[in-house]
């Protein structure tokens, strides 16, 4: 038992650093350690007992939800639809901001966007920014999102960003509350309305209305 603890605070500090240091590259660093975790507690368990794995998967979760409450949103320059010089710096927003990592030819995000559309239209331009970040893409990215109505932000072939991000697929959303903290992220399988929901929660908007309503 003495030998798991002490395996499982070895890893547990892995995780638990770059919550204490707060730097853009030991942020990248930390998804990394989190995306291995599973796989590190799984060699720690194989041989524990239920009363075991019950401990130390506890002591694993503790420092990673930690840094989760404490991880801030990295910098980062874009192009906008026309070229010009998109900077994001979360050490000075004027407002929350939601990064949407998609592509034209997702229809995972085809059905995430109007529900970050009427996210946008709820809080107001003033109050909300809302980046389109276009990544892995041929498409036209400017002609799409004017078919579909949408008032994002665009940045295009934002992949650069998308890997600071550790965002592997589409479509992927991170809320950044205006002191630069990353206040939501969503997370994989996640239905269009519960994205919403989330976002409007975090936002202190009301509650969407219901589609027959709208």
């Amino acid at each position: 038992m003495r030998r798991d603890m002490v395996r499982i605070r070895r890893a547990a500090g892995r995780i638990a650093l770059p919550a204490r240091r707060a730097s853009a590259g030991f942020a990248l660093a930390a998804r990394k350690v989190r995306a291995a975790a599973p796989v590190m507690l799984g060699l720690v368990l194989a041989e524990a007992s239920p009363m075991r794995r019950l401990l130390l998967s506890l002591l694993l979760l503790l420092p990673s939800l930690s840094f989760a409450a404490q991880e801030r949103a990295l910098p980062w320059t874009g192009a906008g639809a026309n070229g010009e010089e998109i900077r994001f710096d979360p050490d000075h927003l004027e407002r929350p901001a939601i990064l949407l990592f998609w592509a034209t030819w997702c229809p995972y995000c085809k059905a995430l966007m109007p529900h970050v559309q009427a996210v946008y239209d709820a809080a107001g331009r003033d109050k909300l920014d809302v980046y389109a970040i276009d990544i892995k893409d041929d498409g036209d990215p400017v002609a799409e999102l004017k078919a579909r109505h949408q008032t994002f932000t665009l940045v295009r072939d934002g992949d650069a960003i998308a890997a600071r991000y550790g965002v592997i697929g589409t479509p992927g959303l991170f809320l950044v509350a205006r002191d630069g903290r990353i206040v939501y992220t969503r997370v994989g399988g996640s239905r269009p309305e519960q994205v919403e929901a989330a976002l409007r929660q975090a936002l202190g908007l009301p509650p969407a209305v219901p589609p027959a309503r709208r």
